[in-house]
């Protein structure tokens, strides 16, 4: 490891403690080879290669930093996320609070759930692009019955660089005002009324018809306009083939009608291991935007005929899982069903045996299943254990879930 002080290297080998109380220490062994003298009055140490340092904060054994308070970050930490004045919280609402973070750039805003949590308050985590001191806005909710009381320059959560993607959020689709949720009685005055909440459009709403969920009529899978064509390269193709393309494209246009078929003959079962309960899991909290997008995917899966309202005694948590491309993949977490399923181990065709088939084949073609697991039914004996549940009810699959180890 090299040392640099004011433009000179000394190199040296360094050991590496853990839990060390200082980033660095300089023993005796360091100073033998690149110190040549030590000044205690002024202060001063002298370099081999003839250069002087003046030290910094010296220590004179009398000063002393204060102990941080308990739990508290300090004000060093430019990661923290201070009150800029103190707040009361009071019981069953949610507060907007003014804040600051010494931090800058795309930051996640996260609580302190070790510390928030014993107050009985929860932090709305968010992305926000922060400047150093700059005033931000967060709302904290207290989910207690009784009052919290805050001091200036408390510490709520902290501001974590992020680089990962990010889903633009129009003017439409901004949440209502706080106070327009029954939870959040704080926030509303005369001046500052509580805003409508947006509407949220159609086809981003599951259908919610009358009537006990089991008398529901689940829609015809036949789609309303049938999908458009598939994009092809006809760049690529010679103009005397393009008519032939055409009529191909349109003799096989069932393929992207936007209909699922079914391959009824292996239905998946799901066999537990003997002495085997319901299990049942609370959803997890969603964003605003999140709740939207997972209300778009159930109301495409009840369209398809994947699902159906369910009143099973299983029921599983939903996650937004974001692709290669951004963005967020619908999930059900099955983790803690497949720890008590019994496993599928047939073997896979090696791939080896696969690419010696090919032969001495120049051609060849691709083919990929549309939403393949969705064309396998689960039997329909097993069907309660395949529940999630999220803000827009509690569905089962009649199609196999992908996340569903077989």
């Amino acid at each position: 490891m090299t040392v640099f002080v004011d433009g000179a290297s000394m190199p040296f080998q360094f050991l590496v403690v853990k839990s060390l109380s200082v980033p660095v220490v300089l023993g005796m062994d360091f100073q033998k080879e690149h110190v040549k003298a030590i000044y205690p009055g002024c202060e001063t140490v002298a370099w081999n290669h003839g250069g002087l340092t003046r030290s910094e904060n010296a220590w004179d054994g009398k000063k002393r930093e204060p102990n941080p308070v308990k739990g508290n970050p300090t004000r060093r930490d430019k990661g923290a996320i201070y009150l800029r004045q103190g707040v009361t919280v009071a019981p069953r609402a949610v507060q907007a609070v003014s804040v600051v973070c010494g931090t800058a750039g795309m930051c996640r805003l996260a609580e302190r759930p070790e510390v928030l949590a014993q107050k009985g308050l929860r932090l709305h985590n968010a992305l926000a692009i922060l400047k150093p001191r700059r005033e931000l806005i967060l709302h904290l909710t207290n989910v207690s019955n009784r009052p919290v009381n805050l001091p200036k320059n408390y510490a709520i959560g902290l501001a974590e660089p992020y680089a990962g993607p990010t889903y633009a959020i129009t003017e439409e689709d901004q949440p209502a005002d706080v106070g327009a949720d029954p939870l959040c009685t704080a926030g509303q005055t005369e001046d500052h009324p509580p805003k409508e909440a947006p509407s949220v459009p159609n086809e981003a709403q599951a259908p919610k018809p009358k009537g006990p969920p089991q008398d529901r009529v689940l829609p015809d899978q036949e789609p309303s306009e049938p999908s458009p064509s598939p994009r092809v390269a006809y760049e690529l193709i010679p103009p005397d083939l393009h008519p032939a393309v055409h009529q191909l494209v349109d003799r096989y246009k069932v393929l992207w009608s936007g209909r699922l078929g079914e391959i009824d003959v292996t239905p998946d079962r799901i066999a537990l291991h003997p002495g085997t309960r319901p299990i049942r899991s609370q959803p997890y909290r969603k964003g605003f935007h999140h709740r939207r997008l997972l209300a778009d995917q159930v109301a495409k899966q009840l369209q398809m005929g994947d699902i159906k309202p369910s009143q099973s005694e299983w029921s599983f948590p939903v996650v937004m899982v974001p692709k290669p491309d951004g963005f967020p993949r619908f999930c059900v977490d099955y983790r803690r069903l497949n720890d008590v399923s019994v496993k599928d181990t047939y073997p896979l065709s090696r791939m080896d045996d696969c690419i010696e088939f090919l032969g001495e084949a120049s051609v060849f073609s691709m083919l990929e299943c549309n939403s393949g697991y969705w064309q396998i039914p689960v039997a329909v004996e097993d069907q309660d254990k395949t529940t999630f549940t999220c803000h827009e009810g509690t569905y089962q699959y009649i199609r196999l879930p992908a996340q569903e180890a077989a």
